[in-house]
């Protein structure tokens, strides 16, 4: 028994959380079976094997699972089988692209009297870029607590924790309840931004892997809410390229909450006199 393998991808690039389908294609060309055939895949690190998506010649088996090897029959003379699997992508990887390689042992008989021959074949390597760009945003507040009147700066972190540069970076933050925005408050990494307003978006431009852009504007505190904090929350959006044959992909991602209480000092005055009417030289009491 003569065996070969060759292994695909269906794509040769993917994304955080897209699935990756392996297809390995046994063919024997020796003129003897090839029995007792055991595939081995070790999945790529950064992914994750899709229960119940191994199957051969079209026929799913139920639990196999390539990590711990699958007994997948015999494979005749001069025929071959196909085994596919999948795996959806969790993280990205530590080495990019993924690689894997399938193993298959098997037996084939040369002498009837004797015990059967094994053997080992190693398909091709099959690989896929993991493109991913995951734009983070930690929104802080300079206060509290507030009274009507006071200002309060926000900053906003954006930080790209992704193995691809993130385009067209643009933060959006509407103005909260018992708020009203402070004109040419906003700057971008230390550097002002005249006539920008967060309502509108603030454009950040490309964050590149690992890097991260600071950006600061203020509210005034006008009024006291109904739930007596102003509640701010930002909203980030950005493009990045997966597959350079393809449009870019559009995400958004929202940012942590921030409660600012607002309180109120008002002093009220009530004046009282313990007599309505009083003669003439008479004490009135206030």
């Amino acid at each position: 028994a003569i065996l070969s393998a060759v292994k695909t991808a269906n794509t040769a690039f993917a994304n955080i959380g897209d699935t990756i389908t392996y297809t390995v294609l046994i063919q024997n060309s020796g003129n003897t079976n090839a029995t007792n055939l055991n595939f081995s895949d070790l999945i790529p690190t950064g992914t994750t094997f899709v229960e119940n998506s191994f199957s051969v010649n079209g026929s799913i088996i139920p639990g196999a699972n390539p990590n711990n090897g699958v007994n997948i029959g015999t494979v005749s003379t001069n025929s071959s089988l196909t085994v596919t699997f999948q795996v959806i992508v969790t993280s990205t990887p530590p080495s990019n692209p993924i690689t894997n390689v399938a193993s298959i042992q098997y037996a084939f008989i040369v002498d009837p009297a004797a015990p059967p021959v094994t053997g080992t074949i190693n398909s091709n390597s099959a690989s896929t870029q993991i493109n991913n760009a995951t734009v983070t945003t930690v929104l802080e507040a300079n206060r509290a607590i507030v009274s009507i009147g006071d200002i309060i700066t926000y900053t906003a972190t954006l930080t790209n924790t992704g193995n691809f540069p993130a385009n067209s970076v643009l933060l959006i933050n509407g103005v909260p309840e018992g708020a009203l925005f402070v004109p040419n408050s906003v700057t971008l990494n230390g550097i002002s931004l005249p006539d920008t307003s967060p309502t509108l978006g603030i454009p950040v431009g490309i964050i590149a892997p690992g890097d991260s852009a600071t950006i600061t504007f203020q509210f005034l505190a006008n009024s006291i809410p109904p739930q007596g904090a102003i509640i701010n929350q930002a909203l980030t959006s950005y493009t990045y390229i997966v597959d350079p044959s393809q449009p870019p992909v559009t995400s958004t991602s929202s940012s942590n909450t921030v409660s600012t209480a607002v309180v109120d000092a008002s002093l009220s005055v009530i004046k009282n006199t313990d007599s309505l009417v009083q003669s003439t030289n008479g004490t009135i009491t206030y």
